[in-house]
Formats: structure tokens, C-alpha cells, sequence
């Protein structure tokens, strides 16, 4: 009978050590399903906000202009060229490079005013071509270079310190093969004298 007594409590004993690593197995698959769970919706959480951003990325990107050209001061009310009649001044102030540009006289029509971002180039247009194609010839402009780069090449002739590391530096325009009153207007343009300063 003793040994029978023995022989149970062993058997209870192993049986019930059973159940508890049964019991402690169903505990951890529960845990670890449980955390299956959360890593997967924590995971489309993230996708969701990734594609948010994508989205909301690509609606500022296409309220920002990258690109601007404004035909004359006699074109468009926009705040970027205006003429001070009384002083005989236009004055530009580009929307994407902090910058205002003044000179004696007014812009003619034919030369227009393009810009992208660290660029302001002028440009004549208006002439029809023997192709039929309106001339659109390069006059001049003025681009934002690293000033370690300019230092590195040995350029010290800037425009305007932009004051973040990058300088404004004059390019020059392409020859021209424009005749007669176009010509005229062109050369008129170069030989202004441009005032360049950082834009309030």
C-alpha cells in the first residue's frame, strides 16, 4: 500500500508538473500570437503613415513653384517686379532666391524674367525666327554657388554673400543673333548697371 502511495504521488506529481508546462506553453504561443498582432498593425500603422506623408509631400511640393517666368512689369501684377515711377527704378524681387535686383529704367517687354531656385536668368523673347519659332536668346543671370566651391575653383568675384554658405555669382549670356531694334534692346539690357542685394 505504501508503495502505492508512492507510486501515485510520483504519477500526481509528474502529471501535474504536465499540465503547469502545458499550461506555461499555451501561455507563451498566447504571447507570442499576441505579439503577432501588435507588430503586424503596428507595421500598417506605419505603412498608412508613410503613404500620409507621401501624399501630404507631394501637395506642399505643388503649392511651391519651382519654376517661375514673368514676361514684364507690364504683364503681370504680382508683386515681384514693380517700377517706381518717380525714381525711374525697377526693382525685381525673385519668389524663390532671397534676392532684389534694381536698375535705372523700365523692363522691357521682350525680356522676360526666369527663375528656379538659387537662379534668376534673363532671357529675350519675341522675335520670330525664319524656323517660325519665337527667339528666346540668354542675356544674363545670377546663380547661388557653394562659396567652398567658388573658393576651391579661385573665384572671388561674387555678387552678394547669401550668408548660408552660398554666393551670387553673374553668368553671362549666350552671342547673340539678333538684329536691328531686337539687337538694340539686348545690348541696351547688358549695359544696365544691377543692383543686387539680399531681399527684406
Amino acid at each position: 500500500m505504501r508503495k502505492f502511495i508512492i507510486v501515485f504521488i510520483v504519477a500526481f506529481i509528474l502529471v501535474l508538473s504536465g499540465c503547469q508546462s502545458q499550461n506555461d506553453l499555451t501561455e507563451i504561443t498566447n504571447q507570442i500570437n499576441e505579439n503577432k498582432a501588435t507588430l503586424q498593425a503596428n507595421t500598417n500603422k506605419m505603412i498608412q503613415l508613410d503613404a500620409l506623408l507621401k501624399e501630404m509631400k507631394e501637395k506642399v511640393d505643388s503649392y511651391i513653384p519651382t519654376f517661375l517666368e514673368r514676361g514684364s512689369a507690364f504683364c503681370c501684377d504680382t508683386g515681384i517686379e514693380y517700377y517706381d515711377e518717380a525714381k525711374d527704378l525697377m526693382i525685381l524681387t525673385p519668389a524663390l532666391t532671397n534676392i532684389r535686383i534694381e536698375f535705372k529704367g523700365k523692363l522691357p517687354v521682350q525680356i522676360t524674367m526666369n527663375e528656379q531656385r538659387g537662379l534668376v536668368h534673363f532671357y529675350f523673347n519675341g522675335e520670330l525666327g525664319s524656323d517660325g519659332n519665337i527667339t528666346k536668346e540668354f542675356i544674363l543671370g545670377y546663380e547661388a554657388v557653394s562659396k567652398l566651391a567658388l573658393e576651391r575653383a579661385g573665384i572671388k568675384d561674387i555678387v552678394l554673400d547669401l550668408g548660408n554658405g552660398m554666393a551670387l555669382v553673374r553668368v553671362n549670356g549666350e552671342p547673340s543673333k539678333l538684329t536691328g531694334s531686337s539687337l538694340k534692346i539686348r545690348e541696351d539690357f547688358e549695359k544696365l548697371v544691377f543692383t543686387v542685394t539680399l531681399g527684406k
